[in-house]
């Protein structure tokens, strides 16, 4: 099915699977690639989501990014061991509800997310505790 809007056109695949295909899942991708190089263990690059790409370690989700022209923000696992810790934390003031698992935080830049290294770094070792 295809209806016009203006001078585009768009179309309805009913009934066939498509593949999204997000712009800036490229741009993502070779962030977090620069960014996991920070840590010395093995961790993953995923897009289960057409909205962000997500770091996993082993199969534990512990962050996920957008990295857009229209929005740019991370989203941290905060384990309760270390909630108290950054519960005031100004770096997560675009969190509104911190009973959340993931806490919310936005970015301007890439370089932002060195701001959360420290983070990321307690959560892995709070996981290979628990394993």
């Amino acid at each position: 099915m295809k209806w016009k809007l203006g001078d585009k056109t768009f179309e309805f695949l009913i009934g066939k699977k498509q593949e999204y295909v997000n712009p800036n899942d490229e741009g993502e991708e070779e962030i977090l690639k620069r960014f996991i190089k920070n840590f010395n263990c093995d961790l993953k690059i995923l897009h289960n989501s057409s909205n962000y790409s997500t770091v996993q370690y082993h199969d534990f989700d512990l962050m996920r990014l957008k990295y857009g022209d229209k929005a740019k923000w991370i989203e941290i696992c905060i384990p309760s061991e270390i909630k108290k810790k950054y519960i005031d934390n100004p770096l997560f003031d675009a969190e509104k509800n911190k009973n959340r698992v993931f806490w919310k935080a936005n970015i301007n830049k890439v370089e932002d997310l060195n701001n959360f290294i420290d983070i990321v770094y307690e959560n892995i070792q709070i996981r290979d505790e628990q394993d």
